[in-house]
This record gives C-alpha cells, sequence and structure tokens, in this order.
C-alpha cells in the first residue's frame, strides 16, 4: 500500500492541531467558474478523510500491550535508526482514524477493511510504511544538512500553543494528547518532520517548484492529461438560467458563423479569435481567465473535451453544441506558471503539480530502497490488545 505522501505527512497536523480542523488553506483562488460554470463536468466524488478530532479513548494510553512492549522499545529499524513502541502504535492508530475505523473490544479485526485486508493487517503494514516515510525524510534531510530555522522552530511551538489555547488548559491538551496516542516528544518529533519534508522539496525543487524546468513540467503535463484552451461561448440561457428560444439561438449560431468565417480566413488567426473573444464571447470565467483555461482530462465537460483533444496548439474548432451553447474552441500549449483549474480553494501551476509528483516519486524511492529489519518486539504486536 502506497498511501500519498502528502497525506501522511500532514496526518500529524490534522491529528495534532486540533485549532487548525476545519480551516481552508489555500494558495489563491481561481476565478471563473462557479456551480453555474459553463465548461466544467460533474467532478468525481473522491472520498475526503474527515478532519475532526479522533475519537476520545475511555481509558488513559497504556504505555504496554499485551505483548509487554515498552513505549521506548525498538519494534524496527529503517536504514540502522529505530522506531519506538510508542511511535508505531501512533501510526497504526492514525492509520485506523484516517480509514474512519473506530476499535473497542467488540472489534473484529480479522474483518476487511481495506483492498482485502484485514483490519490487523491494515494496521500493522500501514504503520510500517508510515513509520519508514519519516524515517527516510529525516535522514535525507540530515544528509543535506538541512535542520529547522529558528523561525520554523518558533512557529512549531506556536502551533502547539495555539492548541492549548483552543483546548482552554494545559490539562486539556495532554488529554487531548493521551487520547491521540501522542505525546509532548513525539508531537514535535512528527512536526518537526513535516517541516523537514517542506524543507527538502523546496532545497530540490523551489518552494514553488521553480527549480524545475519549462521541458519538464509541460512533459508531466502531456503525459498525465493536462491540457490548455479558450473558447467562444454563445449561451444557451441567460444569467438567471432562463433557456432562450430558438430565434436567439439562431441569431447566435450566426454570429459564431461569422467569427468562423473571420478566422478561416486570418493571417493571423489567433490575434482574431482573441479579438472576438472578448466582443461576443458569454463564458462568465473569461474575466478571471483571459489567457484560457488549464486542466486536467475529466475537468470539462465532453464535448468541450472532444474539441480540444481533436485540434493541435492555435488550431480553432467548428462551432461546437455543449448543453450550456454553442461555443468555437483554439487549443492552446501548455504554460508552466499558468494555474490549473480544479473547482476547488486551491491553485497550483503545472510547475509545482509537476515538482510535486517529482518529489513523491523520490521519496517513494527512498522508501522502496530503505533497509528494513524488525526486532523480537514487532512479532508480539497485536492491534487488538494494543489500546
Amino acid at each position: 500500500m502506497k498511501k500519498t505522501v502528502l497525506f501522511v505527512l500532514c496526518l500529524a497536523l490534522l491529528l495534532g492541531c486540533c485549532a487548525c480542523a476545519g480551516e481552508s488553506k489555500t494558495g489563491g483562488q481561481t476565478e471563473g467558474f462557479s456551480a453555474a460554470d459553463t465548461l466544467q463536468a460533474e467532478p468525481n466524488a473522491v472520498p475526503q478523510p474527515e478532519q475532526t478530532p479522533a475519537p476520545a479513548a475511555e481509558a488513559s494510553v497504556q504505555t504496554e500491550n499485551s505483548g509487554g512492549i515498552g513505549p521506548e522499545e525498538i519494534v524496527l529499524t529503517v536504514n540502522g535508526e529505530g522506531v519506538t513502541w510508542e511511535e508505531f502504535r501512533y501510526w497504526m492508530f492514525a492509520g485506523l482514524i484516517y480509514q474512519g475505523v473506530e476499535f473497542n473490544e467488540a472489534t473484529d479485526w480479522d474483518a476487511e477493511v481495506y483492498e482485502g485486508m484485514t483490519m490487523r493487517e491494515y494496521a500493522l503494514e500501514d504503520a510500517v510504511h508510515s513509520a519508514i516515510l519519516y524515517k527516510v525524510v529525516d535522514q535525507n534531510a540530515a544528509e543535506k544538512g538541512i535542520v529547522l530555522t529558528e523561525e520554523e522552530l518558533q512557529e512549531l511551538e506556536g502551533q502547539i500553543q495555539s492548541n492549548r489555547d483552543y483546548l482552554g488548559s494545559e490539562e486539556a491538551y495532554q488529554a487531548y494528547l493521551t487520547e491521540n496516542y501522542l505525546t509532548d516528544e513525539l508531537t514535535r518529533s512528527l512536526l518537526s518532520s513535516s517541516y523537514r519534508y517542506r524543507d527538502l522539496f523546496a532545497e530540490m525543487f523551489g518552494i514553488q517548484g521553480e527549480k524545475l524546468s519549462d521541458q519538464e513540467a509541460i512533459l508531466f503535463g502531456d503525459e498525465n492529461g493536462y491540457f490548455r484552451a479558450k473558447h467562444i461561448l454563445m449561451a444557451n440561457q441567460d444569467a438567471d438560467g432562463t433557456p432562450l428560444d430558438e430565434e436567439t439561438m439562431a441569431a447566435k449560431r450566426a454570429t459564431l458563423e461569422g467569427v468562423l468565417k473571420e478566422l478561416r480566413e486570418a493571417e493571423d488567426p489567433v490575434a482574431v479569435f482573441d479579438a472576438r473573444m472578448w466582443d461576443f464571447s458569454e463564458d462568465p470565467g473569461l474575466s478571471g481567465n483571459p489567457d484560457g483555461y488549464q486542466y486536467r482530462r475529466g475537468r470539462m465537460v465532453q464535448a468541450f473535451q472532444d474539441a480540444v483533444e481533436a485540434l493541435d496548439n492555435y488550431d480553432f474548432s467548428d462551432i461546437t453544441e455543449m448543453e450550456y451553447g454553442y461555443t468555437i474552441v483554439m487549443r492552446l500549449p501548455l504554460d508552466p506558471d499558468a494555474v490549473i483549474l480544479t473547482g476547488d480553494n486551491y491553485a497550483f501551476t503545472l510547475r509545482y503539480s509537476a515538482a510535486t509528483y517529482a518529489f513523491e516519486l523520490l521519496v517513494q524511492s527512498w522508501i522502496d530502497e530503505a533497509e528494513m529489519a524488525y526486532t523480537d518486539a514487532f512479532d508480539r504486536i497485536d492491534p487488538a490488545t494494543a489500546w
């Protein structure tokens, strides 16, 4: 199982930073298409982890399980560096919470929970993966001489203090840590690793992926189904969503036919397209996306996508009928620094997306190449009796 690297590294923040639950962080919101968008297809339903505190434990955290494993006992090593039972148990707990599993004395640990795996198997395998991930990130950061800056250390302590303030007292904060199988020391360790992950990325690819070349970003886009296009839309409904009559739509189509004739006769069809787009297009997202839309296959309605894929760069389509009206589409080359249309509050460029993908592959290679060794204590771990 290869969970998303970015998710695992944010998991400590998710479970350890309760004050941040529910807040939205964006890199800048894209303007344009809203719920009444003219191009976007219905988004695929993708399950998202619930950003809520983990369920409270009924009793204080055990320092040992039925196997008699002490909190500081090493259960496995990653490239010779030990992972304690305290840390490993947290990863088991966090992985189960991520899958929405609530467990107690009546839990069936042999029930299937994820891709044919029993809950017991999943808890162990997922925790091993997470433990390896954090270790290889820290180890590679150390090799590159990356240490947390004073500003980052202050920010880390500020997050912890914000959690204390949110919960109202030190006693409540410690109870929250206990309920989530965390300690002060482990919380700081996990948060520090998250900073080192971010700093490793910045060192290798730049904060916004700016160290990645245009060629590499465009190759990533080509290989992963990204497109860029603009269009001249004649909408089939008014601003209130009322469908327009046949006579009105016939007049709009005639306008587009005139534009199409002009484009075919133009010495510079790109310039003509831009001029007529501003003259006639009724796309509500035009003002926010004057250079077109950069997106991934599946984001736009099928008629628009089919038109784009039939074109070479700077070619234009015939009049295309969509569910939102008539349009003429022009395909554009991918732009490494143009934002990708996603339909949510996150705004990332193609270059940044390519860089994060390249970094995830690199981190995964560190995981795959890590030398693992398991101690006798690991053989005594039973997730059913670890709590």
